[in-house]
């Protein structure tokens, strides 16, 4: 695996790079609380595309707190990235808030885009998104959006609180393994980094209003993808993805997986990903599934 730093303003952001430079580029997105660590297991799967994956900007090995939280910001940064590492025609995959921002990406660069995966998230501004954030079992969307406050209360617990989640959300194939768990304690030991973490959440207002007045026709095909043992309702996200414009929304649920699936199930998601890839074109990459 090769390492990159990439400077973005006054930001360092960190790349995790399988490496293969024939075939498709994948731009693989962490979530909330996680770090790139999420997907080492799936891209070591998946021989036959170049799998970039960053720290997000502010968490881990990317240093610099972003000024803002919203998708399009942190999106914008990481295309400035790409176009400092030269790569211009990509995919991308994003889990949990990476998800979020895979759809921003789709939104701002479309041409760019040669396809897309959202795994594991609903989309601010897109049904069923006001009825998702209503719900109370999602209570730390609320607390999470209160300023200072989180960082006073998690700081000095940081393992125990994001431990709740990894097992609250973990489905019956093991959850999220104990090294990763770690990695991720390490990515928002610093303060920065744990403001920015939940900077991602005080902005799900601006991400709301931005995706709902940018609705409208877009061709990247896309696919959403829940692991079996997540309760959402697939059909609902898919059908709110095409009323906001997508032509093509493929779906796909990865049994025995729960919340985390990068972590929870690496080998179904790297074939499932490697597939709907192969589908856009790149027919070498059907020998690797």
């Amino acid at each position: 695996m090769i390492e990159h730093d990439v400077e973005v303003g006054d930001l360092t952001v960190h790349f995790y790079d399988s490496g293969k430079i024939e075939g498709a580029t994948l731009l693989a997105l962490h979530g909330w609380p996680q770090s790139a660590c999420c997907w080492f297991e799936p891209m070591s799967r998946m021989s036959g595309l170049r799998v970039l994956a960053p720290d997000l900007p502010g968490v881990g090995a990317s240093s610099g707190r972003p000024p803002r939280g919203d998708k399009r910001a942190l999106a914008a940064i990481l295309l400035q990235a790409l176009d400092r590492l030269q790569v211009d025609r990509f995919c991308v995959a994003g889990h949990d808030v990476g998800g979020m921002i895979a759809y921003a990406l789709m939104r701002m660069q479309p041409a760019r885009l040669s396809c897309g995966a959202i795994i594991g998230v609903s989309v601010p501004g897109v049904a069923p998104w006001t009825h998702v954030a209503a719900d109370p079992a999602l209570w730390h969307f609320g607390l999470h959006r209160v300023p200072h406050l989180p960082e006073v209360l998690v700081r000095d617990h940081v393992a125990e609180y994001f431990d709740f989640f990894y097992t609250a959300l973990r489905g019956p194939a093991g959850g999220v393994p104990a090294r990763n768990r770690q990695a991720y304690c390490r990515a928002y030991a610093r303060p920065d980094a744990l403001s920015a973490g939940f900077d991602w959440y005080r902005a799900f207002d601006e991400d709301a209003a931005a995706n709902a007045a940018d609705a409208g026709p877009c061709t990247v095909p896309l696919l959403y993808v829940r692991g079996g043992d997540d309760a959402a309702a697939l059909e609902s996200h898919a059908s709110g993805l095409r009323q906001a414009g997508f032509a093509r929304v493929e779906t796909a649920r990865i049994a025995r997986a729960g919340h985390f699936v990068p972590d929870e199930a690496p080998a179904e998601l790297a074939a499932l990903l490697t597939g709907f890839i192969a589908e856009f074109g790149w027919s070498e990459l059907a020998s690797h599934p």
